[in-house]
């Protein structure tokens, strides 16, 4: 499963299980780490000035699915385009 599928998966059962309209969608740092592959390192690297945008309230830390998306959006696009990769 890729990013995106896991994305949308995640989206539907959420959807299925709070069929009232609820805010922007937060993932956890171990799905965006399961989402992308990446190494718990990585993680951290690209949370600390790497570009992925996260959210902490009182010492616990979110994504936000806008903000995942982006960093897709602008990875892939440099990778396509011959740019540098995180």
């Amino acid at each position: 499963m890729n990013a995106e599928q896991i994305t949308a998966t995640a989206a539907r059962v959420h959807a299925a299980q709070n069929p009232d309209p609820q805010p922007e969608r937060l993932f956890t740092l171990a799905e965006i780490q399961a989402a992308g592959g990446f190494s718990r390192s990585t993680l951290y690297r690209l949370r600390h000035g790497g570009g992925l945008r996260c959210v902490t309230i009182g010492g616990v830390t979110r994504v936000r699915e806008s903000d995942w998306r982006a960093f897709l959006e602008k990875h892939a696009t440099a990778t396509t385009e011959g740019g540098d990769n995180v």
